[in-house]
């Protein structure tokens, strides 16, 4: 394969992991916890920042009960049998109190969650966004927040590590680059 199709094939394994994950019902922290590997390993892969591997696929089957195998055919939808396995009905029992790892606890119209959905787990901080880009790209998808908001929920996101910022000079709307120096955001 080459550098595009590898990327094309990444994206749609990512894809299919967070099909998983709301079929199961569970946040990134639930799946992590669920199957004893890092957050991170998880943000890694939704985010298409490395490959799915064998082993991890054999986990997250192996903990919802099902084959790990199909993440990678393409051809075969995810079984949505994933919402009664039995491992996943324990789990829950276990940490019934525990909000983070679990979809249904949080509002899925909540901003931070939508962010996370529609940007986050895509790959559009794949290259550094500043905060007014992050906005025009929300409205396009239906959601308007207030800047100083979603600035708070940008800034949340990098201390969470689940994004990272830097400083660079203010793009401008119209073109160019201004003196001024703000936060850019990207994975």
């Amino acid at each position: 394969m080459d550098n595009k199709s590898d990327k094309d094939y990444n994206k749609k394994i990512s894809e299919r992991i967070v099909q998983i994950l709301d079929f199961a019902g569970l946040e990134i922290k639930g799946i992590a916890a669920m199957t004893g590997k890092s957050i991170d390993i998880f943000y890694a892969v939704i985010s298409g920042r490395r490959s799915l591997s064998n082993d991890l696929a054999k986990i997250i089957g192996d903990s919802l009960d099902f084959d790990g195998n199909i993440i990678f055919n393409l051809n075969t939808t995810i079984p949505t049998s994933i919402k009664n396995s039995k491992n996943l009905s324990q789990f829950r029992q276990d940490n019934i109190n525990n909000k983070e790892f679990f979809l249904d606890t949080w509002s899925k119209d909540k901003d931070s969650n939508f962010i996370k959905r529609k940007l986050i787990y895509s790959e559009y901080f794949s290259e550094p966004r500043y905060a007014w880009e992050v906005n025009e790209r929300l409205v396009e998808l239906g959601r308007d927040l207030d800047s100083d908001l979603l600035s708070k929920q940008l800034k949340y996101f990098v201390r969470k590590g689940i994004i990272k910022s830097k400083r660079s000079p203010i793009k401008l709307k119209g073109g160019g680059y201004g003196k001024r120096e703000v936060d850019v955001y990207y994975i």
